[in-house]
């Protein structure tokens, strides 16, 4: 037979998994051309499928690489870049940035 303490247990631990951070990220090409390219740091996470973060994406940044855009910072194009977070208190959730870095 299942104790109340046991049960709780499982009932919390249910009600924890469901409030887990997830970001998902889908990049959209209707341009016909290039390759949409998500990177964080040196990491390329996604060069067009879907991605999904399990806790914050911090600092991602994409670009639609074209052959003439940096490697891992998107240098000479243009850029999305991005913060993704569950906020904590007011105003330090998620942000984006749309930004031309200079080759």
């Amino acid at each position: 037979m299942f104790s109340v303490k046991a049960v709780m247990s499982l009932l919390a631990v249910s009600v924890l998994g469901a409030m887990a951070e997830t970001h998902t990220v889908r990049l959209v090409n209707n341009c016909g051309f290039g390759t949409p390219t998500l990177v964080k740091g040196s990491s390329v996470l996604s060069t067009g499928a879907e991605v999904t973060s399990s806790g914050p994406l911090i600092n991602a940044i994409a670009y639609l690489q074209t052959g003439g855009c940096g490697t891992f910072n998107g240098a000479g194009c243009t850029v999305v870049e991005t913060t993704l977070r569950n906020p904590t208190s007011t105003g330090n959730g998620s942000f984006t940035e749309i930004s031309l870095i200079s080759p």
